[in-house]
C-alpha cells in the first residue's frame, strides 16, 4: 500500500494501480477466514518454550502454572485484542488500496481521454 502511495504521488498511476491490485490481493488473502484459523493453529502449536512473546508490555514472561486463571485470563485477552486489531488495521489497508486503485485507474483513464484530445 505505501508503495502504490508512493507511485500514485509520484505520478505514475500505472504503477500505482498495479502495486494497489497487488496489496489487496494479499490483504484479501489475510483476512480470509481459512488463512487466519490456519495462522491461529500454528501460533498455537509452535510454542513450546519457558518464555514466549505475545506483545504488548509484557511481552516477554515465563509461563506460570496451571492453577493461575488469572494469567490465561489476561493472556486470552492480549490475544483477542491482539486479533481485533490486526483485522482492524488489515481492513484500513484495503480500504486505503481500493482507494487507491481506484484514484489511479481514474488519472489514467483521464490521461489517456487527454492524449487523443491533444493528438
Amino acid at each position: 500500500v505505501a508503495i502504490s502511495r508512493g507511485y500514485t504521488l509520484s505520478g505514475d498511476a500505472d504503477r500505482g494501480q498495479k502495486c494497489a491490485e497487488e496489496a489487496l490481493h494479499i490483504i484479501e488473502k489475510l483476512l480470509s477466514s481459512k488463512y487466519s484459523s490456519s495462522q491461529n493453529q500454528s501460533v498455537q502449536t509452535a510454542s513450546s518454550e519457558a518464555k514466549t512473546a505475545t506483545g504488548g508490555k509484557q511481552a516477554w514472561k515465563s509461563k506460570l502454572k496451571n492453577g493461575d486463571s488469572k494469567a490465561t485470563e489476561c493472556g486470552s485477552r492480549r490475544e483477542e485484542s491482539n486479533q481485533l486489531f490486526r483485522t482492524h488495521r488489515l481492513t484500513e489497508l484495503r480500504s486505503e488500496a481500493a482507494s487507491l486503485r481506484e484514484l489511479c485507474a481514474s488519472t489514467s483513464a483521464n490521461n489517456s481521454k487527454n492524449q487523443f484530445v491533444t493528438s
